[in-house]
């Protein structure tokens, strides 16, 4: 009977261990699972902004051509004829009222003369273009 007797005491020893294991499991398990919840709000989330991301991206060449201005300058000249500032302020303000605008600026030069210069040419066009567009209207 004694022999009976330590070996029920043993085996509640083990079962309360094995008991006591098993609670630290549940906690670890449930810790886990709480992880694992937090990672998947996460995971929705960033898809959501993927997505949105993704449709942003393939809108980027959905555009509408709203108004466009040409500038004539003279032979070898850089400096825009005042006459086209009115034009070109009225655009920057007709832009303001649109929501995610863009305003292209393109300038050409003659294929007489060479391309290094006439680069220059180009890019100093588009510059006083664009430096007309920037500046604020009660400047004008």
């Amino acid at each position: 009977m004694h022999e009976t007797k330590v070996q029920v005491q043993q085996n509640q020893a083990e079962l309360e261990k094995h008991n006591a294991e098993l609670k630290a499991q549940n906690e670890a398990l449930q810790q886990q699972q709480a992880q694992l919840t937090e990672h998947q709000a996460k995971i929705a989330a960033n898809k959501v902004a993927v997505d949105a991301a993704i449709a942003r991206f393939g809108q980027l060449d959905d555009y509408y051509i709203f108004d466009e201005l040409t500038i004539y300058f003279d032979n070898g000249k850089i400096k825009v004829d005042p006459k086209y500032n009115p034009q070109l302020v009225a655009l920057a303000e007709k832009a303001k009222t649109i929501e995610g605008y863009m305003i292209e600026v393109k300038a050409y030069a003659s294929s007489v003369g060479s391309v290094t210069l006439n680069r220059r040419l180009s890019e100093d066009r588009a510059n006083g273009v664009t430096n007309i567009l920037r500046k604020p209207a009660w400047l004008s």
